[in-house]
């Protein structure tokens, strides 16, 4: 279970990064719209899913190691 949440965040991040480069082409995009007199409609937040995960890793961790601790 774990390695499978840090595979989704290291993936979450992966795509975090590819869309920083697609976020500058859609920017020049949106000058070519404005000048066209067109509107573009902006989503609102997302839940930040990568964060969420890291979380989860850090309770697993901790569970993991509060195991270790009580076996000794």
């Amino acid at each position: 279970m774990k390695e499978l949440l840090q595979k989704a965040r290291h993936e979450i991040i992966q795509l975090r990064r590819r869309n920083e480069v697609l976020t500058a082409q859609m920017d020049v995009v949106e000058i070519f719209a404005a000048a066209l007199g067109l509107k573009r409609n902006q989503g609102g937040m997302e839940i930040d899913v990568a964060w969420e995960l890291e979380q989860k890793l850090s309770q697993l961790e901790d569970e993991e190691a509060m195991k270790d601790i009580t076996r000794k």
